[in-house]
């Protein structure tokens, strides 16, 4: 190695920096990588979740107020008594759960679908259109008219029978958002892995590398040094035949 002490120092110490720099860049980007892959689960998955919950919960919700709204049949008086509301408090709210899942459904749709997914949300379109127009707005409009005789008949042979294949279609689009959003995690996970691999390796290489040309340095100084040392040794006892040859062209072989 035909450098000066200084330059192989230098080397050294830029080694160092280079590998600190790599590995912190390798980090970086490693973190940029997995904060978007969080991200993707919270935007394309949690959201969704929580949305397709909402309306589940909704729907439910709408079952349970017409079968509220049937306990204010004036034939029950004693169920009556135990309502201390009117039966537009039950209806009104239908029609409030009706609009917010319009608007939640909307919110989904705008989320970017593959052709498989888009097949299984238009099932779900028309299933839940056909519980509301043919179950909840007629079973309502009977409550309304004081037909709870009718709206006992839609309850038991609309209403229940059209709710449950739109409860499944969107229970099928939530697990599918659960196994998507796990995959999602698993592949955020194996990032996270092969990054931290990547990482360790810069590091372990470049101080290797250190260590090695660290070692070559310290050995060329002190081996030129001991010779430079015996030499001057023998001089000082009146020695001048002393030689010392040293193949480095460094300060010490100068």
């Amino acid at each position: 190695m035909n450098l000066s002490i200084k330059s192989k120092l230098i080397i050294i110490l830029l080694i160092g920096c280079i590998s600190v720099v790599i590995s912190g860049a390798l980090g970086l980007v490693g973190m940029k990588s997995s904060d978007k892959e969080i991200e993707t689960i919270y935007n394309e998955n949690l959201i969704n979740v929580v949305q397709i919950t909402h309306i589940m919960s909704l729907m439910r919700d709408n079952r349970i107020q017409l079968l509220l709204a049937l306990q204010h049949d004036p034939k029950n008086p004693d169920l009556v008594k135990r309502h201390d509301h009117p039966l537009t408090m039950h209806t009104d709210q239908v029609m409030k759960n009706i609009e917010e899942i319009t608007k939640t459904w909307e919110e989904y749709l705008k989320a970017r679908q593959t052709p498989e997914e888009k097949k299984v949300t238009d099932d779900f379109t028309e299933k839940r259109g056909k519980f509301v127009k043919e179950g909840l707005l007629p079973t309502r409009e009977a409550l309304l008219a004081g037909n709870f005789d009718q709206a006992g008949l839609l309850t038991l042979t609309k209403v229940n029978p059209l709710f449950a294949p739109a409860n499944e279609v969107a229970q099928k689009m939530l697990e599918s958002e659960k196994q998507q959003a796990k995959q999602s995690y698993v592949d955020a996970e194996d990032h996270y892995k092969t990054t931290m691999a990547a990482v360790t390796a810069a590091i372990i290489i470049s101080i290797l590398v250190s260590v090695i040309l660290g070692f070559m340095v310290i050995r060329s100084i002190s081996t030129a040094a001991e010779s430079l040392i015996k030499a001057s040794g023998a001089m000082a006892n009146g020695d001048l035949t002393q030689r010392v040859r040293l193949a480095s062209k460094d300060e010490l072989g100068t």
